[in-house]
């Protein structure tokens, strides 16, 4: 009963970092995003979790670094789920804002949150929303193209976690993202990838091509819905490869129910 009430009184942010240049956090262009889930108490029920979150929001033309709908979702994923992830090794790729590797971070996990490395904005971006957040200790960025090499950084670090959250988007991105999976699951077997998508039309499914790379996939269903929040056209899914466990998931996902209707062929042998 202590631990419980000592979780739902902990402190939220507070304006600091970039106040020290003389200016609150609205004035050096951030936005505070609220993310919002249910997680159920130990005796029984559900309290509300709620995390306040610095974002630097990006130009109106640049549509990656926007928090889409589908950042929120998985960002409210990574909060019921705090204990899970706070002694795990997470990468958020395409992180665009960064809004669930950020989350992640707040929970205890170490984080590296990865961009197109050409996208120099963003990436600077990132590193901005990290420093509001107080979680410079916690948070790594590293630039990384789909379906480029892995960079140092990602193959000397060993990662439990990968996060991603609406990069299934434009058609032609599809294998690349596909195929930088492959070389992360390659170097870490264990590792689970969460992923979440906004579905936009049936005609642009990624199924197909989970089944060329041999992916095996589950759909992710949070047992508890956020407060005052409806993610009803986002999908969650978990993927990982076949000498993984499947009792990873279910720790690092209690509160999810995990429904097997889109189980794919298992391994990672690349694509035919």
């Amino acid at each position: 009963m202590e631990e419980e009430r000592q979780l739902e009184e902990e402190p939220q942010l507070q304006e600091e970092g970039l106040g020290e240049q003389g200016g609150s956090m609205e004035e050096e262009g951030l936005a505070q995003v609220v993310v919002r889930a249910c997680v159920p108490k130990s005796g029984g029920g559900v309290r509300a979790v709620e995390r306040r979150v610095w974002t630097l929001p990006a130009p109106s033309e640049d549509y990656g670094s926007f928090t889409w709908p589908a950042a929120t979702a998985l960002a409210s994923l990574v909060c019921a789920h705090e204990r899970c992830f706070a002694s795990k090794s997470v990468v958020e790729i395409g992180a665009g804002s960064g809004l669930p590797g950020l989350c992640a971070a707040m929970a205890g996990a170490s984080v590296v949150m990865s961009d197109a490395a050409h996208a120099r904005d963003v990436l600077d971006r990132l590193r901005d929303a990290i420093l509001a957040n107080g979680l410079q200790r916690q948070c790594y960025v590293q630039g990384w193209t789909w379906g480029h090499p892995l960079p140092a950084e990602l193959r000397k670090r060993p990662f439990d976690v990968l996060l991603s959250s609406d990069c299934f988007y434009e058609n032609n991105d599809f294998e690349p993202i596909l195929a930088s999976l492959d070389m992360l699951f390659r170097l870490n077997p264990h590792m689970i990838a969460i992923i979440s998508y906004h579905v936009r039309s049936s005609n642009r499914s990624i199924y197909g091509l989970l089944s060329r790379w041999h992916l095996k996939a589950v759909t992710l269903v949070p047992q508890y819905e956020a407060p005052a929040s409806t993610f009803a056209e986002i999908q969650l899914i978990a993927l990982c490869s076949h000498s993984c466990p499947p009792e990873l998931l279910t720790h690092l996902l209690p509160h999810c129910h995990v429904t097997q209707d889109m189980v794919l062929p298992c391994g990672l042998a690349g694509a035919q």
